[in-house]
């Protein structure tokens, strides 16, 4: 990099105000510049030719895998490296372009969380009738042979969905738009995992993975079970319905006693009177 020169972490070429762009090809290092930053592959070489370490920049920062390799070009140990700026920019490009594409797995994996949930609660009232701990064991084993799994349609249909953005984040089209291409598939695949998980929550969604711990599930009590945001009304409706059951009870049981007192006021009335 003889002919460039590093002025608060741009590279310029010499005798110019204007960050570099373009290939740079001096001597025992390679890669692109855009706008004096390091960007795409870089690849640095040994002084007999041999590869030192490869790898990724976005924006100057690494991302992806970094490759060392021995003198004698040998692979020798890598590093992993996550460029948060990357992550942002390519998580707003998804949101940008497939925003309805996401919702609609989201709710793909919602419907599948409560159609396992609903057998579940089917099964509840016998689980709960059983005391010993064999029998218990025998039960869910049969639970979760029956229980509703769709995780292969889940899988199938995320692929699909990670095949349509990586097809996209890789083409000339997003370049065109962004001025950015990736093709990291690892790193794509991870940035969708998680905005989908961001997604749920903010929707209120869940996933099968909800229902993980499922012997813990069928123990709990079915006033805290429930989707978040009907919580609270039903626990409302519970204490509503103990409230009037109880004030039923009570009247039943007053209801003797008052005509036992009224019987009783009247007698001596009818004492005092005569």
């Amino acid at each position: 990099m003889d002919d460039l020169v590093e002025r608060n972490d741009l590279y310029y070429k010499r005798f110019t105000d204007i960050p570099f762009t373009g290939l740079v090809n001096q001597g025992t290092l390679q890669g692109t510049l855009i706008k004096g930053i390091p960007q795409e592959i870089w690849i640095s070489y040994y002084e007999n030719g041999q590869p030192e370490w490869k790898g990724r920049f976005f924006r100057g920062e690494k991302s992806g895998l970094f490759t060392f390799y021995d003198i004698q070009g040998r692979s020798e140990s890598k590093e992993d490296h996550t460029s948060e700026l990357e992550k942002n920019w390519v998580g707003f490009i998804i949101q940008k372009v497939f925003s309805a594409n996401v919702t609609k797995f989201i709710g793909l994996e919602h419907q599948l969380y409560l159609e396992a949930k609903a057998y579940l609660d089917e099964v509840k009232p016998r689980w709960r009738t059983i005391i010993d701990n064999n029998e218990k064991d025998h039960f869910f084993r049969e639970i979760l042979k029956s229980l509703p799994d769709r995780s292969s349609e889940r899988n199938l249909r995320f692929n699909e969905l990670f095949t349509k953005v990586s097809k996209y984040l890789g083409s000339a089209k997003c370049l065109k738009r962004y001025e950015y291409k990736c093709e990291d598939g690892r790193l794509i695949r991870n940035i969708l995992e998680e905005m989908v998980k961001e997604q749920q929550e903010k929707l209120g969604k869940h996933s099968q993975d909800d229902l993980e711990n499922k012997r813990e599930y069928l123990d709990k009590s079915d006033l805290w079970l429930g989707d978040s945001a009907t919580i609270t009304g039903e626990r409302q409706e519970f204490f509503k319905g103990w409230a009037k059951l109880a004030f039923h009870l009570i009247s039943i049981c007053l209801r003797p006693i008052m005509i036992i007192i009224s019987k009783l006021i009247r007698t001596k009335k009818l004492d005092r009177s005569d």
